[in-house]
């Protein structure tokens, strides 16, 4: 296996980890300076892989792994915060920022519910209609409080 193979898994499982618990917008809240140095590394990560040598890849990959590490390390203490929570007629909703977050929002809302990503949630909303779209765009602070099937 080649050390972009190897050290790409790595560093996945590793961001992984920490977006299944945290979000870089709320580490850039706790921890300004390390976020930038973890979005560095990961700029430095991504072009090595793309064109750096195999000793590029290792040099910056173990970076990426350490990174990761701090800012999960840093982050130990915070609320866990990767995805959002409400209710609607009973039935609780979350909306996760990272597929590795599905089962922790799931935990969150006693193991039953409807757990979505933004992609989904946007299929959703543009399915409401034209109206519902026209609306918005002539209110944009209105908020959807309820839906009622006519028919």
């Amino acid at each position: 296996m080649s050390n972009v193979n190897l050290y790409r898994g790595k560093v996945e499982r590793a961001r992984d980890d920490f977006l299944g618990s945290w979000t870089l917008a709320r580490l850039r809240v706790v921890d300004a300076e390390l976020c930038g140095k973890v979005m560095t590394q990961v700029d430095n990560f991504d072009q090595a892989c793309v064109v750096g040598t195999e000793e590029a890849v290792r040099l910056h990959g173990e970076g990426m792994l350490r990174g990761w590490a701090a800012a999960s390390a840093r982050m130990k203490g915070e609320p866990v915060c990767s995805f959002m929570k409400g209710v609607y007629d009973g039935v609780g909703v979350a909306i996760i920022s990272s597929e590795s977050a599905r089962q922790v929002a799931l935990d969150a809302l006693g193991g039953k519910g409807v757990v979505l990503t933004p992609d989904e949630v946007a299929a959703m909303v543009c399915g409401l209609g034209e109206g519902f779209m026209a609306l918005k765009e002539m209110f944009p602070d209105c908020v959807l409080s309820s839906v009622v099937e006519r028919g």
